[in-house]
């Protein structure tokens, strides 16, 4: 029996040492789109402490949803008093942009407590956002693809901006 269990033991010390460990490689993770965007679908939304409101729709009909912003939440965005609501895929004062959009971001963007959700034009977003980041894990500060911060832009599939619990 003794023999037993020492052959036991050499047997399973030689397919042990034949066994490697697998460490996760990190790769290259982006949020840019390989070509032009112009049918994304993205999450349009504004999120406060007094409102939530999130839509699914297309950036090229985002235009078509307005929300109402409370008073309280202006004078915390510093918006101008004639400024009262929010207009999805457009400029800051909620006019169209003056030219024709042939690809789109989706974006996040938090700011005096509140996040909005939105569609840009991708000739807005600033560069960084395509720049690949080593992952699957966040990268250096935590930092994740297409984000600085908790600002975010991101147009490689519809919805890529979803509401994170």
């Amino acid at each position: 029996m003794h023999n037993l269990h020492f052959l036991v033991l050499v047997v399973l010390a030689a397919v042990v040492g034949k066994v490697t460990s697998v460490e996760p490689v990190n790769r290259p993770f982006s949020v840019a789109a390989d070509g032009p965007t112009p049918n994304l679908a993205c999450t349009v939304g504004f999120h406060s402490l007094d409102a939530e409101y999130f839509f699914k729709t297309n950036c090229s009909e985002a235009h078509k949803i307005e929300i109402p912003v409370s008073y309280e939440r202006r004078k915390d965005l510093g918006w101008e008093k004639k400024k009262k609501t929010i207009r999805f895929g457009t400029q800051f004062d909620n006019t169209p942009w003056p030219y024709e959009v042939n690809s789109w971001v989706c974006s996040i963007f938090p700011q005096a407590g509140t996040v909005t959700y939105d569609c840009l034009p991708e000739n807005e977003a600033p560069a960084w956002f395509r720049k690949p980041i080593d992952g699957p894990a966040p990268g250096p500060y935590g930092r994740l693809p297409g984000c600085n911060g908790f600002v975010c832009y991101c147009n490689h599939e519809d919805y890529c901006n979803k509401v994170r619990n």
